[in-house]
């Protein structure tokens, strides 16, 4: 693989993989097919060569694809995770031992999450961190982020291996947000009990919230997610009104119609059939 006595030049900045891997798997499969067919000439070999080619590749790219998946996690499903009055640090450990577990994570109001300490204690630490550049070109990092999401998510990836494939696709799994968005607004969250801040920080400890933080540094968009909380939490109170007037009514429509289907229920629950009772 390497030649002469050069710099050892890694294997795919010679030569294209893709490229020899693919032919190397089809000469394999042609070998294959005609060792032991004598019958075969060498135009026949070059025309089947042509049609498999191609169902060949595909084959081999299935493979691949089956290979490189990843690993299913604990849950079938995305973990969604409303991550207001949540340390910052013990719901970051939580997510990202489930993301290396291979589970789908969503977190939403990252502007919410608490920090353990004073608020001008915190912003003393995150200036410092903000002067920290490269005095050759500061374009190469560290790059400092305002945002809360990414915030919270610099600190997913400061405790998995990002620079690996398994930490790269596992951060792929995780996605965070300040509000909650529209498509998500029906979905269910969780919390974690371990890492909420009643639970975890003593009574009386001072403690500050990243959106705040976020502000004081640079973050411009701390009005716009309040504007769209409220226009948010209005709707769902007029869709959680509309909800309880329509339960209202088919209650009472229940109670009407009850006494007039109990004689065909009871034919029913006779013939071995089962009926749910009305509500």
């Amino acid at each position: 693989m390497f030649t002469g006595y050069g710099p050892r030049v890694s294997y795919h900045k010679r030569c294209k993989p893709r490229g020899i891997v693919k032919r190397a798997i089809v000469d394999i499969f042609l070998h294959d097919t005609f060792l032991h067919d004598s019958t075969v000439s060498h135009h026949q070999t070059k025309d089947f060569a042509g049609i498999h080619q191609h169902s060949t590749l595909l084959l081999f790219r299935r493979v691949l694809t089956a290979k490189m998946a990843p690993k299913h996690g604990l849950f079938n499903k995305r973990i969604y995770i409303d991550a207001k009055d949540h340390l910052l640090g013990k719901l970051a450990s939580y997510v990202s031992k489930a993301i290396l577990e291979g589970n789908k994570v969503v977190v939403f109001n990252c502007d919410k999450i608490n920090i353990a300490g004073s608020f001008y204690r915190n912003k003393i630490k995150y200036l410092s961190f903000l002067r920290k550049r490269c005095n050759v070109n500061p374009a190469r990092g560290p790059f400092h982020h305002r945002a809360p999401r990414c915030i919270f998510r610099r600190t997913v990836r400061g405790m998995i291996p990002h620079k690996t494939t398994r930490g790269q696709q596992a951060l792929r799994r995780m996605k965070a947000y300040e509000d909650i968005p529209a498509r998500y607004t029906s979905q269910k969250t969780m919390v974690v009990p371990l890492a909420m801040r009643m639970l975890s920080l003593q009574r009386g400890r001072k403690y500050c919230d990243v959106g705040r933080l976020s502000h004081e540094v640079g973050w411009k968009y701390q009005h716009v997610v309040k504007d769209y909380e409220a226009r948010r939490l209005e709707r769902e109170a007029k869709r959680a009104q509309r909800l309880k007037i329509r339960h209202k009514l088919t209650r009472e429509a229940n109670k009407k119609v009850k006494k007039v289907i109990e004689p065909y229920n009871q034919v029913l629950r006779e013939s071995g059939y089962y009926v749910p009772a009305l509500v």
